[in-house]
């Protein structure tokens, strides 16, 4: 039974193709008709966000239209219409073919061309993913949970927040509670299915979702605040100045944003091998969190902690910034 629906999908592509093979035969489409419709598909085509996706179907594409078809159609609802195109079609035809010749072989020499650019960009593709290090969801991360030495800063600093926060990594820290308990619309967000269980069963509203994925599905404006923790320290800049472009335009201006990290010169020891080992990168310095900020539309950045005050540890450091009003 389970594989009637594939055979029943495999039979209707066969008749179809088979029913195309036939009109191509008869010549009942007009000429051109075929790369008539791959040109309208394509300009109704959504573009970008198919990342390697893309560049197969434009090349595909080019392919597609890389054979010129030089018998215009003749028909017409004038009287002789029909019979002078066919005249003039004979006429200039062996004129027509002798230039669509010469196009026809350079688009598929560019077709040729753009098909080994997109093998290699698949093969450098493929190398650069085999590079990258895998972080298991489910494994054990600095600060993952228990009370925080800047919970009551970041209760502070949110604690007027005019919408929802979202407490990224949030583990099965005490600081979620705590929001909530202060009356902050407060979710966290985890992609580890333990710390969402604990989340759950502690009657938290804990999502198991991974931070940029989330945040693209989020409209402009859909946030009052948020605590990034947990994954922001081995992101490295390129992923750290993704994850600021999205919060500054889903963050309200005035909203507030907590960064928490480890100082990157204890993060071997604070992160603990495994996690040090395959992370694809190491924590910013506080000096680089404020630049990046700057740069995404928040100001007002104080930094918190890196052993400056009391019961704030050495090795780890609080930044917190304001969105800015004004365009982004």
């Amino acid at each position: 039974m389970g594989s009637e629906p594939q055979e029943v999908v495999s039979r209707a592509l066969t008749e179809i193709d088979e029913e195309v093979r036939r009109v191509r035969v008869s010549g009942a489409l007009p000429p051109g008709y075929e790369q008539g419709l791959d040109r309208v598909f394509e300009g109704l085509m959504p573009r970008g966000g198919a990342g390697e996706h893309a560049l197969r179907r434009s090349v595909a594409l080019v392919e597609a239209s890389s054979v010129i078809d030089p018998q215009v159609p003749v028909a017409s609802r004038r009287p002789g219409g029909r019979f002078a195109k066919r005249v003039v079609r004979a006429g200039v035809g062996w004129y027509v073919r002798f230039f669509l010749a010469q196009l026809s072989r350079f688009a598929q020499a560019v077709a040729r061309a753009l098909n080994l650019v997109a093998r290699d960009m698949d093969r450098l593709r493929e190398e650069v993913s085999s590079l990258r290090p895998s972080l298991p969801d489910d494994v054990a991360v600095p600060g993952s949970g228990g009370e925080r030495w800047w919970s009551s800063l970041a209760l502070a600093a949110l604690s007027g927040a005019s919408g929802p926060v979202l407490y990224a990594e949030c583990g099965t820290d005490t600081l979620l509670q705590s929001l909530q308990a202060g009356g902050v619309d407060a979710y966290g967000l985890d992609p580890s299915s333990r710390s969402t269980q604990g989340g759950f069963a502690a009657g938290l509203d804990v999502r198991r979702e991974r931070l940029p994925d989330h945040l693209r599905s989020l409209p402009a404006g859909a946030l009052g605040g948020a605590v990034l923790e947990g994954s922001v320290q081995w992101l490295g800049p390129t992923g750290c100045e993704e994850i600021l472009s999205l919060l500054s335009s889903r963050i309200v201006p005035e909203g507030v944003l907590v960064v928490a990290s480890a100082a990157p010169e204890a993060w071997g020891r604070v992160a603990g091998p495994l996690v040090a080992d395959l992370a694809p990168g190491r924590p910013l310095h506080s000096e680089t969190w404020a630049y990046l900020l700057g740069r995404n539309g928040f100001g007002q950045v104080e930094v918190h902690g890196a052993g400056n005050e009391q019961e704030a540890p050495a090795d780890e450091y609080v930044v917190v910034a304001v969105r800015e009003r004004g365009p982004r």
